[in-house]
């Protein structure tokens, strides 16, 4: 059977942190009931349409995924059950903000089949975890971490970002060392992206965001590719770090481009090459508009997207004489890969294959 990818956008938030570009909703409680109809009945919708396709891996983010009651997340994943062909070695993923991590909803998630946790640390420093928004404090991280673990999710990943206003490479590495000793199986490190619509962005256009240099940045960068892989985490993406065996395999069937399906308000799809996505308006949404702007992925445009997610994996891509740039690449076998300078330099990598 052919493969396909399920992800749910749960696009409601507490409160919106000052960095976020993402689609989300605060205060949007009264909306709860109404969105989870309509994303059942897409879910329902899209199953007679891909009846033949076999789902691989779904992933469940926002958002907060775990701000709703956890009833809504458990009956989204019974009716994928009920409706699409599940992959025996399915991976079920569900993001999770510290502070709304619950015995009751963890062992819920679990009984219902979701084996994957995601949680978003971002920090581990109490006075940076307050300045970027996060409602927790390192130690209350840690409790709800050992509750996920008493609950037997096993397969546990975490978020950290690097360099955001009045970070240090000395931070930096105290973090990396606190969580490297924990009992975890994938890291995933961001450089912070400052969106110009965001508060961030706001304050940075008015030269009052206090950022590290770019030299800075790519000093922590370096440091956790180097760190990370001596603690046993494999960097296998730009971005991402994991124990043997513990990739997170709906990014990288992403990055295979493979077929994905986005339920839910803002999410995206792309099947068949053809894309489209869901508006990032939750009564538009729960008005019945899916799929809009659907277009067909031209054959230049899908060979330079594949090239693109390619190039951001460890793996590479196949060698190609026209394509390799010496300085940023590295041929290894018959694929050629990014070096520590084309990581750095992807953006302008990528612009150059364009």
């Amino acid at each position: 059977m052919i493969p396909l990818n399920l992800y749910i956008h749960i696009p409601f938030c507490f409160a919106k942190c000052p960095y976020c570009a993402f689609f989300s909703c605060t205060n949007c409680e009264d909306t709860y009931e109404e969105y989870f109809k309509t994303l059942n009945k897409e879910i329902l919708t899209k199953s007679k349409i891909y009846k033949d396709r076999e789902i691989q891996t779904i992933y469940i983010g926002g958002g907060t995924p775990n701000l709703v009651p956890y009833k809504y997340i458990i009956e989204c994943i019974e009716n994928i059950k009920k409706s699409f062909q599940l992959s025996k070695s399915i991976e079920i993923t569900i993001e999770q903000y510290p502070q709304y991590i619950r015995k009751e909803s963890l062992e819920a998630y679990k009984a219902v089949g979701i084996n994957r946790i995601s949680i978003g640390l971002q920090a581990t420093d109490d006075n940076q975890l307050q300045q970027l928004s996060r409602r927790y404090t390192y130690e209350e991280f840690l409790e709800k971490y050992n509750l996920v673990k008493k609950i037997g999710i096993k397969d546990i990943g975490i978020d950290l970002i690097f360099g955001y206003p009045n970070h240090t490479l000395n931070q930096w590495e105290k973090s990396l060392e606190l969580v490297t000793v924990l009992d975890i199986n994938h890291i995933s490190c961001y450089s912070l992206e400052v969106e110009e619509e965001t508060p961030y962005g706001k304050l940075n256009e008015k030269g009052k965001l206090n950022l590290p240099t770019e030299i800075v940045d790519r000093e922590m960068y370096h440091y956790a590719c180097d760190y990370l892989n001596k603690k046993g985490f494999k960097q296998y993406e730009i971005s991402n770090f994991a124990k043997e065996g513990y990739e997170c395999m709906h990014n990288l069937n992403f990055w295979h481009y493979q077929d994905y399906v986005g339920l839910g308000a803002g999410a995206y799809s792309r099947v068949e090459n053809t894309k489209s996505h869901n508006p990032e308006d939750i009564q538009k949404y729960i008005n019945g508009e899916w799929d809009i702007e659907k277009e067909d992925i031209k054959k230049e445009d899908e060979r330079i997207e594949r090239i693109m997610l390619g190039l951001r994996l460890n793996e590479g891509i196949k060698y190609d004489g026209k394509l390799f740039q010496k300085k940023y690449m590295i041929k290894v076998g018959e694929n050629m890969i990014l070096n520590i300078n084309g990581k750095d330099m992807y953006n302008q990598v990528v612009e150059k294959i364009i």
